[in-house]
């Protein structure tokens, strides 16, 4: 599978650039929140309990909530994380007092354990079986695009308009990319059938030579 095939894929590549927007949105917990808490007041070891929640949750809740969102309707799981993030990190331009930092960052971590293997499972339910490395490559380039792009966003937006301007970005990045999971995936195949059909797709380029010595053992049973 070409480069090109990939680029081609208009629906993949949709959900290459609402990944490409949800990224943008997690970076901002990185880049933007140290910020805009020092600009609030706040001393870096200070950002830096408030950003462990982030690595305790995930490292409490990754496991039992993806199993638990393991059956679940892909649709609405990347709407709802996308909405989580969004407005989690818009949550952040009404917070005061250290906890409150703490609890925006609860909110869209779990958006964050959400979003992480739904997407996945996204790419591989999109992807032909003889080009998913090419597939998620492209996929993962979403994330190293939002890594740069997302510092030079936060820094112009807050040293120009205000941390409370980034914040509600956040927001809007956030809903623009749930209503956009929403409509790509109105006529996305069921998990069983889009399987399916990528499994096939090699079996059946090649199910002519397998199929000679079927005659000779059937022929023996016969006798």
């Amino acid at each position: 599978v070409s480069l090109g095939t990939v680029l081609r894929d208009g629906r993949f590549m949709g959900v290459v650039g609402l990944s490409f927007l949800v990224s943008m949105v997690f970076m901002q917990g990185s880049v933007g929140l140290p910020v805009a808490m020092g600009a609030a007041g706040f001393t870096p070891g200070e950002y830096g309990l408030v950003i462990s929640v982030n690595g305790l949750m995930i490292v409490l809740l990754q496991i039992p909530v993806t199993r638990f969102i393991e059956h679940r309707d892909a649709r609405r799981l990347l709407v709802l994380s996308a909405l989580l993030a969004g407005w989690g990190f818009a949550l952040t331009a009404f917070a005061g007092p250290l906890w409150a930092y703490a609890l925006t960052v609860a909110v869209w971590t779990l958006a964050e354990i959400v979003n992480s293997p739904t997407q996945m499972e996204l790419v591989v339910r999109l992807s032909p079986v003889q080009g998913r490395g090419r597939y998620q490559g492209m996929y993962t380039m979403s994330w190293s695009v939002a890594a740069l792009v997302a510092p030079l966003m936060a820094g112009y937006v807050v040293d120009w308009f205000g941390a409370a301007w980034l914040w509600g970005s956040a927001g809007v990045l956030g809903t623009l990319a749930a209503g956009g999971y929403w409509l790509l995936m109105r006529r996305l195949p069921a998990r069983g059938t889009a399987s399916a059909e990528s499994a096939d797709a090699p079996v059946k380029a090649g199910s002519a030579a397998p199929a000679a010595p079927a005659a000779p053992v059937r022929a023996a049973a016969d006798a």
